[in-house]
């Protein structure tokens, strides 16, 4: 079975819905991560098809956080271990909810790894260096500079500069190094940018068995 174009977009147009619907600040996210994350991977000199896998692979990237309680999401002080436990759940949940959704294979590895770390400490799985996707390196750095970037309930909101030095700190560790670099090429070359929460026609490059 294959989909058209405008099938597949109906498909992730309804899950960036779904995710919106859930949780406001969740929804703005992953439109900001997509269009960190696309930045990054022209920077990296990825063509058009490939620059809209990263981007699609984003807007849904917290997908599954539609399985996590409201009461945890919207916490505004830290949260306890069990709930942070209970957090790290989203991208399984993630991965599970694209998996039951036509057109959407080639995003699930990518979702479900973009808690990985480049030193093996992330989630779920513990991978590490190049084990772990291109895309999903490139969305983890997107999605942390969003948070650090962004008014949340906890933490200072950083500029730029200073987020990008941040990350920075922990290239090597928590991010593949060469991602990092990328980062920074991005916003030096004004490709680090969002127009934030919008109506997004999502297009695939192709169309995908399933």
């Amino acid at each position: 079975m294959e989909l058209r174009h405008d099938e597949h977009a109906t498909v992730l147009g309804s899950l960036v819905a779904a995710i919106n619907d859930h949780d406001t600040y969740t929804g703005g996210h992953s439109y900001r991560t997509a269009d960190y994350a696309s930045g990054i991977a022209r920077s990296l000199g990825y063509a058009s098809p490939a620059v809209k896998v990263v981007m699609q692979a984003a807007l849904v990237h917290d997908v599954g956080k539609i399985g996590i309680p409201d009461r945890i999401l919207s916490k505004e002080y830290e949260l306890t271990d069990d709930e942070r436990d209970l957090l790290k759940l989203h991208p399984v949940l993630g991965a599970n909810i694209l998996a039951r959704m036509p057109g959407t294979a080639r995003l699930i590895p990518i979702v479900l790894h973009h808690h990985e770390r480049w030193d093996g400490r992330g989630y779920p799985d513990g991978l590490s260096g190049t084990q772990i996707s291109l895309e999903s390196r490139i969305i983890l750095v997107a999605d942390a500079y969003d948070a650090m970037t962004t008014e949340r309930p906890y933490g200072r909101v950083l500029d730029p500069d200073e987020a990008l030095d941040e990350i920075s700190r922990f290239a090597g560790t928590q991010f593949d190094p060469l991602m990092v670099d990328a980062a920074h090429d991005a916003h030096r070359s004004g490709y680090l940018v969002t127009t934030g929460t919008r109506t997004i026609r999502i297009m695939d490059p192709e169309p995908h068995p399933i």
